[in-house]
């Protein structure tokens, strides 16, 4: 990849060193989100330094075949890229005790990067960056970036279904596995360099939890979408409503699956109310379930005539998105969304399309009432409260208008495209690196403490 094919990301090759960089991924090589929130922003941080994408992956996965054609993807678009790619075993999940992942992770530094060169290692979620810690311990020139996902242990708790439960109730195994992502959400925030976190709720609530910590220490990254890939499809907009047959219709999209938290009844249930206001009203699901979304719509009584539901590669929603009039951004008011940064509010803006969306979701809500993107519903009211405002909102701000699709875009291109975050991102990844040299400089002249290293 050049600059010639991808003109954004020109901001990035500045006539100053960068760091080079090593993004650490443990046990998430198969995760969906890999392609668009881990090797896209690599590719467009590739001209500016050397990139390496190290990928901690149960040697199991490495060895089925099934696994291949997808291990494959990444290693050739990765090299197409210019990107370096570790493939580093770990132990297999059934048997994560069978070694050492930090001890292997150090034998593989130790034999890509030289020990005495300044390096950025960057680590998605804390277990990562525990395990790179240990890593480099005696790497003064290395430093490791915390790159905070979300509220971990809150989804911790979730997961091992203790979050309603008293204290009193949990299992010693439980407690084990909690105090497990505790710690390391600690040493994560207290022993690296710096914390990237997807949203200002994020930091606010880490430093509430660590108010030791230094402001300067975050950073903000939001999960961003491709924006290039909606811009390029903007024009077909027209199109893509005519070839589904929805040239005259107030579409009205939902996009992701059919887990829990994405809300799919409330959002048909605000779909319902949107319809009794715009007859012309059409649900439009871009969903990798199609099956149980259309089930759940004709349960719902809605009729064949007024929805379409759609099942597309991911590289395909941009041209889907675009036709859209409205977007369906809900979620439940808990820990968790309160701080979470949905890929999906990105699409919709990218695709220029305004949102309906709830309270507390991120910093997302608040920017839909600042800029005008969309409107916010309290899910909690009853219908007549709820078709109110949106009425007022359909009535006195038309969402489908070309005013409204340019502050969407605008909004998607200033704040969520990482051609705009990433040059800050590392002027911010920088600074730490001038305070760490002058600290090695000092330890030079005395001793250094190499107690607690991996053999």
């Amino acid at each position: 990849m050049n600059s010639a094919t991808h003109p954004e990301i020109h901001s990035l090759q500045t006539p100053s060193p960068v760091t080079p960089q090593l993004y650490l991924v443990h046990r998430e090589t198969l995760s969906s989100v890999i392609s668009s929130q881990v090797i896209t922003p690599l590719e467009q941080l590739r001209p500016a330094t050397e990139v390496t994408l190290g990928l901690l992956t149960p040697i199991g996965q490495l060895w089925r075949s099934k696994h291949r054609p997808v291990l494959r993807q990444i290693e050739e678009r990765c090299q197409a890229s210019g990107i370096r790619v570790g493939w580093i075993p770990s132990p297999p999940t059934r048997l994560p005790w069978l070694w050492n992942d930090a001890f292997v992770l150090r034998q593989w530094i130790r034999r890509h990067f030289p020990r005495d060169q300044p390096l950025v290692i960057r680590c998605r979620n804390a277990t990562t960056t525990t395990i790179a810690l240990d890593a480099v311990h005696g790497f003064h020139q290395a430093q490791v970036i915390y790159e905070c996902r979300g509220a971990e242990v809150t989804e911790a708790a979730q997961n091992l279904g203790i979050a309603d439960r008293p204290e009193t109730a949990w299992t010693s195994r439980e407690k084990r596995s909690l105090e497990n992502v505790i710690r390391c959400e600690r040493r994560a925030v207290q022993e690296t360099s710096g914390v990237t976190c997807v949203s200002h709720a994020m930091v606010d609530m880490l430093r509430k939890s660590y108010p030791e910590q230094p402001e300067e220490k975050f950073f903000v990254v939001p999960c961003c979408p491709d924006v290039e890939a909606f811009s390029r499809v903007i024009a077909d907009r027209d199109t893509v409503r005519a070839e589904l047959g929805l040239a005259d219709k107030f579409v009205v999209s939902y996009v992701g699956s059919l887990a829990w938290y994405q809300l799919p009844e409330a959002s048909l249930r605000i779909f319902r109310l949107i319809q009794s206001i715009r007859p012309d009203a059409h649900f439009f699901a871009i969903t990798t379930q199609p099956d149980k979304m259309r089930q759940l719509v004709e349960t719902a009584g809605f009729a064949p005539t007024d929805f379409t539901i759609r099942s597309v590669p991911a590289r395909d929603v941009p041209r889907l998105l675009v036709a859209s009039d409205l977007g369906l951004m809900l979620r439940d008011d808990s820990t968790t969304n309160r701080v979470a940064s949905p890929i999906k509010f990105g699409e919709y803006m990218a695709a220029g399309v305004p949102v309906v969306i709830s309270p507390r979701l991120g910093d997302y809500s608040e920017s839909v009432r600042r800029e005008e993107l969309g409107v916010e519903v309290d899910l909690t009211q009853p219908d007549d409260s709820v078709r109110q405002t949106l009425r007022h909102f359909l009535e006195n701000t038309p969402p489908s208008g070309e005013e409204a699709s340019l502050r969407c875009r605008r909004f998607a291109t200033t704040h969520l495209s990482w051609s705009g975050i990433l040059p800050k991102l590392i002027d911010w990844s920088e600074r730490p690196r001038s305070e760490q040299r002058m600290a090695a400089d000092s330890m030079a002249h005395g001793h250094s403490d190499d107690s607690n290293k991996i053999p």
